[in-house]
């Protein structure tokens, strides 16, 4: 019996989802590829898991290298953002590409809210923003109800990336443990990590 990761793997193998230019493609439908760096990391860690892709793997984070910005952003939509950047940071670090790594979080640190640097996020030191846009308006107007889904989405993901910062993390939060917290609502807080 074929373990899950194997499988994985050889769907999208089989499938025939990884274009010409390494990168695999979110959408299924005709024959076309159009590759994105979301749905490239999620085949790369399948076909990691799997075993056996080594080939595969090169040629996948070869695309995202090539998708890298000079800034150390990726996207997967109109705009570099977090979440993008975040999950490659951590394909580039599994790689051994430790520089571009450490420029994609680096490039995700000054969208995290610290206490010190971001009085009005001062509530939500640790949270990272999906990108500068939404980062200045927030650090401007508080994180509106509307935004705090993306908010607490965002920083699950980006924080993955953090460890490969070369730029000193913001500091914690006073006081025994330190930790991000995100609200999810005005009145209830969510520690997302300690």
């Amino acid at each position: 019996v074929l373990g899950r990761s194997r499988v994985l793997g050889d769907v999208y193998k089989r499938q025939a989802q990884q274009g010409a230019d390494g990168g695999f493609r979110l959408y299924h439908i005709g024959t076309d590829c159009n590759s994105g760096v979301d749905a490239t990391t999620f085949a790369i860690t399948a076909l990691q898991d799997a075993g056996g892709y080594a080939a595969e793997v090169a040629d996948a984070t070869g695309y995202l290298l090539d998708e890298q910005a000079s800034n150390g952003s990726l996207n997967d939509a109109e705009a570099a953002n977090s979440n993008s950047t975040a999950l490659a940071a951590v394909i580039f670090a599994k790689a051994g590409n430790n520089a571009a790594a450490n420029k994609a979080a680096d490039w995700i640190v000054p969208l995290q809210a610290t206490a010190a640097s971001t009085p009005g996020l001062d509530d939500e030191a640790g949270a990272i923003a999906y990108g500068p846009t939404e980062f200045a308006a927030s650090k401007a107007n508080g994180i509106s109800a509307i935004q705090r889904d993306q908010w607490v989405r965002t920083s699950a993901q980006a924080a993955l990336a953090l460890n490969y910062a070369t730029q000193p993390e913001p500091e914690p939060e006073p006081g025994p443990v330190a930790s991000m917290k995100l609200k999810l609502s005005d009145s209830t807080p969510c520690l997302l990590y300690t």
